[in-house]
């Protein structure tokens, strides 16, 4: 694999929530030459942390502990009046219940990819493994940005 391409790799990684030394094992590579990638891609406009944690923001389990959590507290509330109330606790369920919706199908779909990758880890090339790689990221990324 090219140096280039385990960039990228370790970036993706990283941006998943892998630590340095979890990446360096993965890709065989020293934690020091993971941390020098890291810097450089820093220098040139790529912040590994700040794709973390954009990623994280779009993760449909992390929106829906944000917005479970807003449910609890508007059922605590008593300054509502019983109209907006309502009308607030019953948008936000539906909001929850699409996510939630929304998670089953990613899992689902998230299994079949994952047994395809095991096949075809067995079957393909290392360079056919690395460009299935690349094409799965993306259309998992598809899926967790509303696509179907």
């Amino acid at each position: 694999m090219a140096i280039a391409d385990e960039r990228v790799q370790a970036r993706a990684l990283y941006a998943q929530g892998a630590e340095v030394g979890q990446i360096a094992e993965l890709l065989d590579k020293s934690a020091k030459t993971v941390y020098r990638w890291r810097a450089s891609d820093a220098k040139a406009g790529r912040d590994w942390d700040r794709l973390r944690t954009e990623r994280r923001q779009k993760d449909p389990y992390v929106v829906l502990a944000i917005l479970e959590e807003r449910f609890r507290a508007l059922v605590e509330r008593d300054n509502l009046e019983d109209g907006a109330y309502a009308d607030a606790v019953s948008k936000l369920d539906g909001v929850i219940h699409r996510i939630r919706e929304r998670i089953g199908d990613i899992s689902n779909q998230l299994a079949v990819i994952q047994g395809i990758v095991r096949w075809a880890m067995e079957h393909f090339t290392e360079q056919d493994v690395a460009v299935f790689n690349r094409v799965t990221a993306a259309y998992l990324e598809h899926l967790k940005t509303g696509g179907s």
